[in-house]
């Protein structure tokens, strides 16, 4: 898996804060703002032509490497 340069953290701050945002404005919690954020991902990809499937794939494996490099961390 090539390296970005980048710390998952990057997008993950923000992404949290956005979420949060949201649920208070649309008086929902994280879980059903994660729900709807995923919803419209499916859909963002649809109007772009990826496959959110082949998407979700890559991305469950970046997940899974990140887990496994954390662990190996002193």
């Amino acid at each position: 898996m090539p390296r970005t340069g980048k710390t998952k953290d990057d997008i993950r701050t923000p992404l949290e804060e956005m979420l949060k945002a949201y649920g208070l404005s649309a008086g929902t919690d994280l879980s059903c703002a994660t729900r709807d954020l995923l919803a419209e991902l499916m859909h963002l990809c649809d109007d772009n032509r990826l496959g959110f499937a082949g998407r979700l794939r890559a991305a469950r494996e970046t997940y899974r490497q990140e887990r496994i490099e954390r662990n190996q961390s002193p």
